[in-house]
């Protein structure tokens, strides 16, 4: 092949060792931006998950203005409007996913009353799915562990407790709902220690499965959503997986007969999210 000057020019292509260079750019480069992409994933997701519980709070305001001021509550045992009687009502927790009786079954009044569908409570950091399709007026909870990302505010009136439902009125910065706490999630709902062992109490200091640990969303009753690092953000540095002692403390479940099926808020400022 001739140049434009009539001297005879030669083109050749890449030589292996070259190729082998390129190729080894081209994966360094992708080792260094990889961890920032899966980095910028995951914070996408954390926003999509903040803005679910966003709009959760929302429905728990629209839900609170039909309902005397109260937000969503399962109350078997006192007969209100705002109680979702039927099948099997009761507030103990029992493995009997069908009739789904527990504290996430006053979340499940939101849907029950058409105010927010069951993809809502999924967040998209986990590999829960949403309810299948059902006759959403049949049901009167969440199918089963998989189906409800986040941890709600205990609603449940318990025998020999105290009992603070969540109302309008409650202080903005109480704590009521969040990514799903790292305490529950065993086999089946009664994922419960009466007894607690060490490895068990180090889980209230641990931060929710959601977000790999890194923190999680919360928000709080007037709706705002805050992506936090430590459990410890209810009012007065409250852990928000744990009820308070009657010193004000956290209870680790340490208590001789206290267990989630019997624990409760202890006052109007102590959160307690679960399941």
């Amino acid at each position: 092949m001739k140049s434009h000057n009539g001297l005879s020019r030669v083109s050749r292509g890449f030589t292996l060792i070259e190729l082998l260079v390129v190729i080894a750019i081209i994966a360094l480069l992708v080792s260094i931006l990889l961890p920032s992409l899966n980095r910028a994933k995951e914070l996408a997701k954390r926003v999509t998950c903040a803005s679910s519980l966003n709009s959760i709070g929302k429905s728990c305001n629209l839900y609170s203005g039909d309902y005397a001021g109260c937000f969503p509550n399962f109350l078997p045992d006192t007969p209100n409007p705002n109680c979702l009687g039927g099948p099997d009502a009761s507030f103990w927790e029992t493995e009997d996913l069908g009739s789904g009786n527990g504290n996430s079954r006053s979340l499940y009044l939101l849907v029950r009353k058409k105010y927010v569908g069951t993809k809502m409570f999924i967040c998209t950091s986990t590999d829960h799915k949403a309810d299948p399709e059902v006759d959403i007026t049949l049901e009167y909870d969440f199918r089963n562990q998989l189906n409800l990302s986040y941890s709600y505010q205990v609603q449940k009136n318990n025998i020999g407790n105290f009992y603070f439902p969540t109302t309008v009125a409650s202080k903005s910065s109480l704590a009521i709902l969040a990514d799903r706490t790292p305490i529950s999630g065993g086999a089946t709902w009664a994922a419960y220690w009466v007894s607690p062992s060490a490895d068990d109490k180090a889980r209230w200091e641990e931060n929710s499965f959601n977000h790999d640990q890194d923190g999680q969303n919360v928000m709080y009753a007037d709706s705002h959503v805050i992506f936090t690092k430590t459990p410890y953000v209810g009012i007065n540095n409250d852990n928000i997986w744990c009820w308070e002692d009657t010193d004000g403390s956290d209870s680790t479940g340490s208590q001789p007969g206290r267990d989630f099926r019997k624990a409760s808020p202890t006052s109007d400022e102590d959160s307690f999210l679960w399941p």
